[in-house]
């Protein structure tokens, strides 16, 4: 998807700004609960 693309998404469906996906290497992960996420970025 193009950037445009994801901005018209979230502006259609604004829920999904509540489910923040994270991305580090090859490794993604839901950002919630918010207390998953500190690990996931130490590691």
């Amino acid at each position: 998807m193009t950037p445009e693309a994801v901005a018209d998404l979230l502006v259609t469906h604004p829920r999904l700004m509540q489910r923040p996906v994270l991305v580090r290497g090859d490794r993604a992960i839901i950002g919630r609960p918010k207390d998953r996420v500190p690990a996931f970025l130490a590691d």
